[in-house]
């Protein structure tokens, strides 16, 4: 069957019945059906389009279905199957092409689809970490603010937590002193002199009047009183004035009697007489 169908590739050939895999084109004359095309009914007068994923090669009686990884986007009347796109997968035979699940990824011809490490994800993102598509062929790292601990898409950090740097697998708690109020913080803000923060999920708290704190501080402190602050204040204040005016009479005596000399006679002018 197939060295006669070959034998009429270019040429139609006269029967009184068109075997299956030709058509009639006009009396006699019979013409092997195209690519993409079949016919397995004798005696007809055309062939007729392989349904979608499936297809046919130069005078079929039959279409064949698309193999693994292949079918024929949405065509009918194919001559051939095409290799499923990156990020899309096809495990039946003369079935469609389906998007890869969720932080999944997979090449062109894929069977199955692959689940990103963690630290990654499956997704393009804009400026504000909402996720645009799926990249198809491969996983990117989560951004700074985000983490992966498993084979999901990345998640923000939650409040009093951050990330800083690009594939983090946790995220990490702010330390004692510094918040980070929003989810997907990259860095804690410290609270700064005259505030403290006992809860780093909550936002820098202003001490009380009469109280203080420094840098990173978690409680404010009472304010002493001036006595205690500095004892003996008085006494001590007295003792560096007296000290002052004693150094600055020494300083002009040493500068008197250095530049000008005994500020005595002996300055006297001798007059010559004539």
């Amino acid at each position: 069957m197939i060295l006669i169908l070959l034998s009429f590739l270019l040429v139609g050939f006269s029967s009184s019945t068109c075997p299956p895999g030709t058509y009639n084109v006009s009396g006699s004359i019979c013409e092997p059906c195209p690519p993409g095309y079949y016919q397995n009914v004798p005696d007809q007068i055309a062939c007729i389009a392989c349904p979608i994923n499936k297809y046919s090669l130069f005078g079929s009686n039959q279409c064949i279905n698309c193999p693994l990884g292949k079918d024929t986007k949405g065509l009918t009347g194919s001559s051939q199957c095409i290799n499923c796109e990156a990020g899309t997968f096809n495990a039946f035979t003369g079935s469609s092409c389906i998007p890869c699940p969720n932080n999944t990824f997979s090449n062109a011809g894929s069977i199955t689809c692959q689940s990103c490490p963690v630290g990654t994800e499956n997704a393009i993102r804009d400026n504000n970490g909402n996720i645009i598509s799926s990249i198809g062929s491969g996983c990117t790292p989560c951004f700074p603010g985000c983490y992966s601990d498993s084979y999901t898409s990345c998640l923000p950090c939650p409040p009093g937590s951050y990330s800083d740097g690009f594939g983090k697998t946790d995220c990490l708690d702010c330390p004692t002193g510094s918040v980070a109020v929003s989810p997907g913080s990259q860095e804690c803000e410290i609270c700064p002199p005259g505030t403290f923060s006992v809860n780093s999920t909550l936002s820098c708290s202003v001490c009380e009047n009469g109280t203080f704190s420094g840098f990173s501080s978690v409680n404010c402190f009472q304010c002493p009183s001036l006595d205690e602050k500095l004892p003996g204040f008085g006494i001590v204040i007295i003792a560096v004035l007296s000290f002052l005016l004693a150094m600055t009479i020494l300083v002009v005596i040493i500068l008197c009697t250095g530049q000008y000399g005994n500020l005595g006679g002996n300055n006297r002018v001798n007059v010559k007489k004539q």
